[in-house]
């Protein structure tokens, strides 16, 4: 029987795979139907893992022509386009990774505020592209003629490429450039999110969330340990784990960086729960829901229900909800928000992720429920509204 360590390589890939696609998914819905502020950062991502499937239909098709198997076991055509395959990876594995450095970066710079992270997160970005570049083009001229990479498995084959004592020398300054670049990600959430004006269970809740990328590193990492077998000559069969574990870092990059954006579609789907266990006997469609804002159809959603006449400057949260139906509701990065009596307030679309606080001027009373995530305050419903970013 042939062994075959390729099967465990292309399980990675498959679920890696899936799991990053439905991520992006899920974060093209929550920043185009949700908080309507699809950015830059969103592109570049959708970038990535584009290249990232690429990647993974690359890694699949190694497997199939060889990958994991050892050299005596395959035909000389079949050992040619495994190795010519996995020279395609990667650039497959250097796209995606770029790409994906680029959309955390811009992701961070929505909620950086004070310049010192404001440069930190460019020279991060900055670092990661020169290094990637740096990267995908000795990938690509390690071999001359190019085609000597995967043509040197058949004996009489002309050409010559870098030592490989001197490639792994790379992988290893490539590995650790990745990781610092992660790490750095991971650690400056604390400081963006610690001065916001929200409180402390939230930002226990926001920092974690926003440092998942830096769960990449970890794949960086474990993935320098193996880099010596980049020295074996039987090529395919002992580099699988090298091959597991670039497999497992870009897809755990935009997996993560992915599932950071998607707190507003789970309060949103959290809040549909729980109205519909919470329900009176009143039928939600009923006249009074739709004309009497003090009817607690959706006491669920219901933070409190205030009649206050106020002039003053008002700091509403990082979220809010405004019931019953009909009513205000402000959310993370909404481009509108529709207030009572069919007034607007315009947000800009350049709300840094909705982290933050919006002041809202007014000097109309208003009655209504609010549901509240950060440091509720005060609630007034605007005559000649102002926003302003803060």
């Amino acid at each position: 029987m042939v062994e075959n360590k390729g099967i465990t390589l292309a399980i990675v890939a498959t679920v890696f795979c899936i799991a990053a696609f439905i991520a992006v998914i899920l974060r093209c819905y929550t920043r185009l139907r949700i908080v309507k502020a699809f950015g830059l950062d969103d592109y570049f991502m959708v970038a990535a893992e584009f290249f990232h499937l690429w990647f993974t239909s690359l890694v699949l098709s190694g497997v199939y022509y060889g990958t994991g198997r050892h050299m005596w076991d395959l035909t000389p055509e079949n050992a040619v386009t495994a190795c010519k395959v996995w020279w395609l990876c990667y650039l497959g594995y250097c796209m995606s990774m770029i790409f994906a450095k680029i959309a955390i970066g811009l992701f961070l710079l929505r909620i950086a505020v004070q310049k010192s992270h404001i440069s930190i997160i460019w020279f991060t970005i900055i670092h990661s592209i020169v290094a990637g570049t740096v990267f995908f083009f000795v990938v690509i001229f390690q071999c001359y003629p190019v085609s000597y990479y995967w043509t040197s498995v058949i004996p009489g084959g002309k050409g010559s490429c870098i030592s490989l004592h001197v490639f792994t020398s790379l992988g290893y300054l490539y590995g650790t450039v990745c990781a610092l670049g992660d790490m750095i990600y991971g650690i400056l959430p604390i400081f963006l999110i610690w001065n916001v004006d929200i409180d402390r269970k939230t930002k226990f809740i926001l920092v974690p969330i926003l440092g998942m990328a830096a769960i990449a590193s970890c794949a960086a990492l474990v993935r320098m340990a193996y880099m010596n077998q980049l020295l074996e000559p039987d090529f395919l069969w002992s580099t699988v784990d090298i091959a597991i574990w670039s497999t497992i870092e870009p897809g755990l990059a935009i997996l993560a960086s992915s599932l950071a954006t998607l707190r507003p579609l789970v309060k949103q789907l959290s809040s549909r729960f729980s109205a519909l266990k919470s329900v009176n006997s009143k039928d939600l469609d009923s006249p009074a829901c739709n004309t009497d804002p003090t009817t607690k159809c959706r006491r669920a959603l219901s933070f409190s229900q205030q009649t206050q006449t106020c002039d003053q400057t008002t700091t509403i949260g990082i979220w809010a909800e405004h019931e019953p139906r009909g009513r205000t509701k402000m959310m993370m990065g909404d481009v509108e928000s529709q207030w009572s009596d069919s007034q607007t307030v315009a947000v800009s679309k350049k709300e840094r992720a909705g982290i933050g606080r919006i002041t809202v001027q007014t000097d109309i009373e208003l009655m209504d429920s609010a549901t509240l995530v950060g440091s509720p305050t005060t609630i007034c419903a605007p005559g000649t509204p102002k926003v302003t970013r803060i």
